[in-house]
């Protein structure tokens, strides 16, 4: 491919792009070199070809993402954006998908104001686009939650969940950490009796699912447990079993700050149960932690 490149200096533009494109395909950065001549030569062209630029910026933006430099990724998927036109029917998708990506982008930054302008944006631009509208909602409902605006995060999670139940996202990653984030709501407001079949939905989505996280799994465990400890009707023998399969999951992710607290958490709970046999297992583990 570099050899090609290096043979490519009469190129125009537009036919450089699509030695990016190939590039793409197996080197981001040398996709990234092409693509940048690629979209200079095209700019200095006096009437550039507007869908072959606009798609050597995507796929230069692209090749950032891949490379993580996302500041570079927004700036580059910020140029694409200029060349599609509002009221160009074949243009819509692509001005909707990029809202979506330089806002999740953005999220990905902590910078949660502009995130939050884009994902709007995408979302009021989703009508024909359920899934995308969806995603839109979800990761909005994550980032107002991030900032502690629960309720903001909890009318997104309102309007977006039975959204799920109807779209072809009903039992996927997606609706199960949605569902976590209206259990977590209940969590954090003490509302834990509501909190209860939320978590139980959740778990059973996303122990299911190839792209769990163990870490965010444990946790959600040990919330569930939590709230069956101390609801108004406690179940202590369903508390221990979901504390149980906490540890199981935080110890797959060798994090021993969080192990530490989970394992006090644990104990402390055996403890008030009277359960000696169990309380005595967990300590052990902790001190094998401890010692190791």
């Amino acid at each position: 491919m570099n050899k090609l490149y290096a043979s490519a200096n009469d190129l125009s533009g537009s036919e450089l792009v699509i030695y990016g494109e190939l590039a793409f395909m197996c080197d981001y950065k040398l996709a990234r070199r092409i693509l940048s001549e690629a979209v200079k030569r095209m700019e200095d062209e006096e009437e550039p070809d507007r869908m072959k630029l606009a798609r050597g910026y995507l796929v230069l933006g692209e090749s950032e993402e891949k490379l993580e430099k996302f500041t570079r990724a927004i700036k580059y998927y910020k140029q694409g954006l200029t060349y599609f036109q509002e009221d160009d029917i074949r243009d819509q998708y692509m001005i909707l998908y990029l809202h979506f990506k330089i806002g999740m982008l953005y999220s990905a930054k902590n910078e949660h104001a502009p995130a939050i302008m884009y994902l709007q944006k995408a979302v009021d631009l989703a009508d024909d686009h359920l899934e995308m509208k969806i995603n839109s909602m979800v990761s909005l409902a994550k980032i107002h939650g991030t900032r502690d605006d629960d309720e903001q995060a909890y009318r997104y999670l309102q309007e977006v969940l039975p959204l799920i139940a109807d779209s072809k996202l009903a039992g996927t990653i997606v609706h199960a950490e949605t569902l976590i984030e209206m259990a977590f709501y209940h969590f954090d407001q003490s509302l834990l009796d509501e909190a209860v079949p939320y978590y139980e939905q959740a778990i059973d989505m996303y122990k299911k699912s190839h792209d769990k996280s163990v870490r965010k799994l444990g946790m959600v465990y040990m919330q569930y447990a939590y709230c069956l400890e101390h609801k108004t009707k406690a179940d202590k023998h369903r508390a221990g079993v979901n504390y149980e399969r906490a540890i199981e999951q935080l110890e797959k992710t060798g994090d021993r700050e969080l192990l530490e607290n989970a394992y006090a958490d644990v104990i402390a709970f055996f403890d008030a149960t009277n359960d000696t046999k169990k309380k005595h297992k967990i300590e052990e583990k902790y001190v094998k932690m401890i010692n190791s």
